[in-house]
């Protein structure tokens, strides 16, 4: 009888302490940009993880600083960079390898995931309401003992109405990934050669 009573309670307490909705925000593939340098080249890409705890759970609906709803995403994150990164390596002109290659000539880059998030405080009626949040690490191997690590991010605040907020926070963080994956990019382009 006391067990069933302790159980009652503690599911009172975790259900009265979860967070009440779940808004779902997903992103659409990033479209390659036509390149402004042609370049050539081969490079491997090697593989993406995604070092977050949570890979579905992105960011948080927050009304005076208490969480209404979790954002939520069906987006795979580790597919969407390969597909941005491959798309832009592919209109620059570069021929892409996916097979491991000993060859000291050929750039191996590889990518860790280590940010996607987004916050929206409700409350907040003037201001920067919206934070969304990016972070990568970007590995590159160029001969037997080059290699370069970058950290790359971006942090974008703005405010943005109540009314539609689920898309307005897909558009901004559909926006920061596209930057991140355009300053990846960059990176790739400024220690292959």
């Amino acid at each position: 009888m006391r067990r069933g009573i302790w159980l009652f309670i503690a599911l009172l307490v975790t259900t009265g302490c979860a967070p009440k909705a779940v808004e779902t925000v997903d992103v659409s593939p990033y479209a390659a940009k036509p390149a402004a340098f042609k370049k050539s080249g081969t490079i491997y890409v090697g593989h993406f993880t995604d070092t977050r705890k949570n890979k579905k759970i992105i960011g948080y609906i927050l009304s005076d600083g208490k969480v209404e709803a979790r954002l939520q995403t069906q987006t795979d994150f580790l597919k969407w960079f390969r597909q941005a990164l491959v798309g832009a390596l592919k209109e620059e002109g570069c021929k892409l390898v996916d097979k491991r290659v000993y060859n000291d000539q050929i750039p191996r880059i590889y990518l860790h995931i280590d940010k996607v998030e987004a916050r929206y405080d409700r409350a907040q009626l003037t201001g920067e309401n919206l934070k969304t949040e990016v972070r990568v690490t970007l590995l590159l191997f160029h001969g037997k003992d080059s290699k370069v690590i970058k950290k790359i991010g971006l942090v974008e605040k703005k405010w943005i109405p109540p009314v539609g907020a689920s898309k307005a926070i897909e558009n901004a963080l559909q926006k920061t990934l596209e930057q991140v994956a355009d300053m990846v990019v960059e990176q790739i382009d400024a220690y292959r050669f």
